[in-house]
């Protein structure tokens, strides 16, 4: 009898074949949907640092421009430095004076158009690597994040941006990638695939140094003594009539002894000093805030701010002079100060705001043009003869000056200070995301 064998191992084969197409096809789909989701996430922390890199560069521009050193990789030009001949060969031009000029206005223009940014920085192990405009190229030590700083001011030929900004207003572009992709300022590097890129839009403001000038050559809060004769006479000027033409004012007496004033044309003198001035007599704080805007402890934390300390019963003028050669025009001088070296400090151009926080005593000549305020008690030892301050002098306790002294009231650098010193902070509210063009 024969015997009849089903062949059943080609369906077997086929069921198995037929499995495996159907694994491969989820396997597929999985593998694509997994590199999608990484290619997703890539782009996304690409994206998360672009926008850091660029918020990165506002914080950047913002500490650059309350910089008075060249710590920002701007090293120093032929520019001269803010004090006058007195100045060091090591002084530096700091990144505000080499990119900006701020005119009588408060008006901020642009002191070169460079074509390409005004400073690139680069991320890599050391941190962030910076140069500015004009300055020679530095290759970073690896591939990383980058920003590109473009200022918005006035043009160099003087017509307004678009739009008109206000007096002491800086605009910036800053683009932000995520890897060192060559040119960062345009779209190239998401096409070739190196990153991310964004730009965002800021704005920088500059809060006055000098928000209130004093309208007189010499102001106390306390007494105010004049003494000298002859040749060694203290002389008082305030030849501009629109601006008041008080020639001093003090909180207590007033002792002008045989001062030669000069006041604007036909008026009478002696009838410009007043003293026992009630708005004058105040607390110190008070007395302060009536010229800064703030209290001293608030106006200590201005940004651009240069301070000293001054060793204790020991000539300060050297520690004095290093700092306003390397500031911005803002120094404050923590503790009293005793001068007895000459010092001349600022220039009709680029005037000194001096702050010292405690009695000033002075036994040489000082040249100071701008605005000399001291907290404490003021003296002006006869050694101290030839002393000229072009600006003002404000005390807030007792003035006593002892030999020939010159004061005299110029309103031109006490507005610049008013409208072209002090600190940049970001300006709230003007952040915005700036499309590509």
């Amino acid at each position: 009898m024969k015997l009849h064998h089903t062949q059943t191992g080609g369906a077997t084969l086929l069921t198995v074949l037929s499995v495996l197409l159907i694994l491969g096809l989820v396997a597929g789909s999985n593998s694509r949907m997994l590199s999608q989701e990484i290619r997703t996430s890539a782009n996304f922390q690409h994206a998360l640092r672009a926008a850091a890199a660029a918020e990165s560069g506002a914080d950047w521009l913002l500490a650059a421009l309350n910089s008075s050193t060249a710590t920002f990789a701007c090293p120093a030009s032929a520019m001269p430095p803010v004090s006058s001949a007195s100045s060091s060969p090591d002084s530096v031009t700091p990144f505000r004076s080499r990119m900006l000029a701020i005119d009588e206005l408060g008006l901020i223009q642009l002191r070169a158009t460079p074509p390409g940014p005004h400073a690139s920085c680069t991320q890599s192990r050391a941190g962030w690597q910076c140069q500015c405009a004009g300055d020679e190229a530095q290759a970073a030590e690896a591939p990383g994040s980058q920003f590109h700083v473009q200022l918005n001011a006035l043009s160099s030929n003087g017509k307004p941006s678009s739009p008109p900004l206000r007096p002491g207003v800086l605009q910036a572009l800053i683009s932000g990638c995520s890897a060192q992709a060559k040119p960062c300022s345009d779209e190239s590097a998401l096409l070739h695939g190196v990153g991310a890129s964004t730009r965002i839009h800021v704005q920088m403001a500059l809060v006055s140094a000098l928000p209130l000038p004093p309208s007189a050559p010499l102001l106390a809060r306390g007494r105010v003594t004049l003494n000298g004769t002859g040749s060694n006479a203290v002389e008082v000027w305030n030849r501009h009539p629109d601006h008041g033409g008080w020639l001093a004012q003090a909180g207590g007496a007033l002792d002008n002894g045989s001062a030669l004033l000069k006041g604007p044309p036909g008026s009478h003198a002696p009838s410009l000093l007043l003293a026992h001035q009630q708005d004058l007599s105040v607390a110190p704080a008070a007395f302060f805030q009536l010229y800064f805007g703030s209290s001293p402890e608030q106006y200590a934390r201005h940004a651009a701010l240069s301070r000293v300390v001054c060793p204790l019963a020991q000539d300060c003028a050297p520690q004095l002079r290093a700092a306003v050669d390397q500031s911005l025009g803002l120094v404050w001088v923590d503790g009293p100060a005793q001068l007895s070296s000459a010092l001349e400090l600022g220039n009709a151009e680029q005037p000194i705001l001096l702050i010292i926080q405690g009695a000033t005593t002075m036994n040489a000549a000082m040249k100071l043009h701008g605005l000399l305020y001291s907290h404490g008690p003021l003296t002006l030892e006869p050694g101290a003869a030839g002393t000229q301050i072009h600006g003002a002098l404000v005390v807030g306790a007792d003035l006593h000056v002892q030999g020939a002294a010159l004061f005299n009231f110029e309103p031109e650098r006490l507005h610049a200070l008013q409208r072209r010193h002090g600190s940049f902070v970001r300006l709230p509210g003007s952040w915005a995301p700036q499309p590509w063009s």
